[in-house]
């Protein structure tokens, strides 16, 4: 029997025995590691409903042990509200309860966070995170009134469990690096048609009550860092989305070539997220009483639709939303 060169077998035994453990490009996250988020819109006690989406992004790179970039600063992260209340009689204050959930890593894996640095027992940390972040900023809920989160204040928060990530399989192309590729996804018109009916239904839109309603561009959100939805998405929604809700008796939309004039006029790009004093203002411009913003999230194998109405006489208040998940084929 032929004996193997030491170092053959050595080889050998490790690769057979141990599967190179050692080898792997894998790096471990550790639980309770600090992230430091930034919200990305502003929230008040009252508006929106609990499961709306809450959107973040990271504030600075998260690194491994040995400095290896394992998320890219300017990362959307995503969490929801958890509840929303508005100030009541007597001096009560407002409510609002709030998480920061996930944040992908650059290898696409998707990072767990929680609000507190140690586990709370609460399941996966939604109730505890809610706290963190609301106390964090104010203390305590304001007495007599509501609780306001301005867009851009920032939170610490903390990865929930171990996660491994291979820096070895960032994005082409992250934060200052080359032209980011751009895609398309396709919404169906019955999806766009069955949110004009549910939004009609939620302004009580009728023939004997008419009301105007402007459509701006939804926000695009791609599932991988390193691409870019196309504008045509956005545009092809909110076109649908217009033949659907100018279809329904008692509901006016507003011509977009003039809404589009007007909100660049105040400062709303195109395929970004719609800022409610500025919709106030390019809604008063363009004769709306309302107007229909929102998000379109490629999430992998579901897109998801986030609508908003937000009211142009109070300020751009939020006074509906609706969240409708539907499959990419």
């Amino acid at each position: 029997m032929k004996k193997l060169p030491l170092l053959m077998a050595w080889m050998f035994a490790v690769s057979a025995g141990t599967g190179l453990a050692g080898w792997s490009a894998s790096v471990k996250l550790a639980e309770r590691t600090s992230v430091r988020v930034a919200i990305l819109e502003t929230l008040v006690s009252g508006q929106g409903k609990p499961n709306d989406e809450v959107r973040f992004e990271l504030r600075e790179d998260l690194y491994g042990p040995n400095r290896e970039v394992l998320a890219v600063k300017g990362t959307p992260a995503f969490g929801h509200i958890i509840r929303t209340s508005r100030r009541g009689m007597f001096g009560r204050s407002g409510k609002l309860e709030f998480s920061c959930d996930s944040v992908k890593a650059v290898d696409d894996t998707k990072i767990p966070l929680r609000g507190t640095e140690i586990k709370s027992g609460k399941g996966n940390g939604g109730a505890a995170i809610a706290t963190a972040l609301v106390v964090s900023v104010l203390g305590v809920f304001i007495n007599g009134r509501d609780v306001k989160v301005e867009k851009g204040t920032e939170f610490t928060v903390y990865v929930n469990e171990d996660t491994l990530i291979d820096p070895g399989k960032s994005p082409m192309t992250k934060a200052g690096g080359s032209e980011t590729d751009t895609y398309s996804i396709s919404v169906s018109p019955s999806v766009c048609k069955d949110i004009a009916q549910k939004a009609a239904a939620g302004l009580n839109a009728s023939a004997q009550s008419p009301v105007v309603v402007a459509i701006s561009d939804f926000e695009l959100r791609a599932e991988k860092d390193s691409m870019k939805l196309d504008a045509a998405v956005a545009h092809n929604v909110c076109e649908d989305m217009s033949i659907a809700l100018g279809g329904i008796s008692g509901i006016t939309v507003v011509d977009h070539a003039a809404w589009a004039a007007a909100a660049k006029g105040v400062g709303i790009e195109s395929g970004n997220a719609v800022d409610g004093e500025k919709a106030s203002q390019a809604g008063s411009m363009v004769g709306a009483a309302f107007v229909m913003a929102g998000s379109i999230s490629d999430r992998g194998d579901v897109i998801v639709i986030n609508t908003r109405i937000l009211d142009v006489k109070d300020k751009g208040k939020t006074v509906w939303t609706l969240s409708t998940e539907t499959p990419k084929h």
